[in-house]
């Protein structure tokens, strides 16, 4: 069977993400939408997504996210605990390059856990939270977690992952985390104030110092 017009590969993540958050709109805004309305908002999506990537220079192919939990590192959890995940990026403009942090805390986990990484060749603010969001949903897979309640700061990229409401430059990061997404039994990923997330937020930009204190000191 060959794809609708204008898509290229899969549909199958964009008519299931649209699914779930039909569902949503329905649980908590108590609004509906018919098959045919699901269906062709998920042929959309689809499309859009194949536009914005036949625009860029260099195109990279999506990576598939497949089942791999009996080869990670599981850190032996309930398989009905929900962690919580907090994310956050802090980005130097100058340099171009941004601190990622996450932390992820449950009463199933000995400790807090947290992790930082420093991400070149980025453009903007709103990239920089959006690949922090993608990174902690990666390790959390990695880690085994099977339940998780994601928080960021960033009402845009809240916006972005959970509505049809897409800003081009973070298109196909979203895509990257709407399939990681559907690998967890639960998700949600929402927003709460930047007030409560100094964790992450002191993580990401200690982070970002220790990087251009370093490049300082090759550079002397």
């Amino acid at each position: 069977c060959l794809p609708p017009t204008g898509i290229s590969g899969d549909v199958l993540p964009w008519v299931c993400w649209i699914l779930w958050t039909s569902r949503n709109n329905l649980i908590f805004e108590n609004r509906r939408f018919s098959p045919e309305e699901t269906a062709t908002k998920g042929l959309a999506l689809a499309r859009e997504w194949n536009v914005a990537q036949n625009k860029e220079k260099a195109p990279k192919e999506v990576p598939k996210i497949t089942h791999q939990r009996n080869q990670q590192k599981d850190v032996g959890l309930d398989s009905n605990e929900t962690i919580r995940c907090t994310t956050d990026a802090a980005w130097e403009k100058d340099t171009q390059r941004a601190g990622l942090a996450w932390t992820f805390e449950g009463q199933g986990l000995p400790d807090r856990l947290q992790g930082s990484a420093i991400q070149h060749s980025v453009s903007s603010p709103l990239i920089a939270e959006a690949v922090a969001m993608r990174s902690a949903l990666r390790k959390a897979l990695a880690l085994g977690f099977h339940k998780i309640k994601a928080f960021t700061d960033n009402l845009t990229l809240v916006r972005a992952i959970n509505s049809n409401l897409q800003r081009k430059e973070i298109v196909g990061i979203i895509y990257d985390i709407r399939m990681i997404s559907s690998e967890f039994a639960s998700i949600s990923i929402s927003h709460f104030p930047r007030s409560e997330n100094f964790r992450s937020d002191s993580l990401a930009k200690a982070t970002i110092r220790s990087s251009l204190c370093f490049n300082s000191a090759l550079v002397l």
